[in-house]
């Protein structure tokens, strides 16, 4: 039990987290919705927090050549601080509003 808990600190045996968009193609005004979805892993753990950042891809120019860099534009908690027991199926569905800057 013990050697579980540590193995699921690392990733190993962890719960598995995945972000699903109604709609990946949004526009400044309009809202984004999805769900986060988690699969409980081998042991019951505590999560300290879930956030799902909205990025952008600026372009960044430097001397003669330009580079683009992902920029956080935003960011919502999805849920608090919660306990996922072990194997347990959660679905945490989530809506902002995207800004218009």
């Amino acid at each position: 039990m013990v050697f579980d808990r540590l193995l699921a600190s690392v990733g190993i045996g962890g719960t598995k987290v995945d972000t699903k968009l109604s709609n990946p193609s949004v526009i400044p005004g309009g809202f984004i919705r999805g769900t986060v979805n988690l699969q409980g892993g081998t042991v019951d753990q505590t999560i300290e927090r879930i956030d799902v950042a909205l990025e952008a891809i600026a372009k960044h120019e430097v001397g003669d050549g330009v580079s683009h860099l992902p920029v956080v534009i935003w960011t919502e908690i999805v849920a608090p601080r919660m306990e996922i027991k072990a194997g347990k199926l959660m679905e945490l569905p989530f809506q902002f509003l995207v800004p218009m800057d």
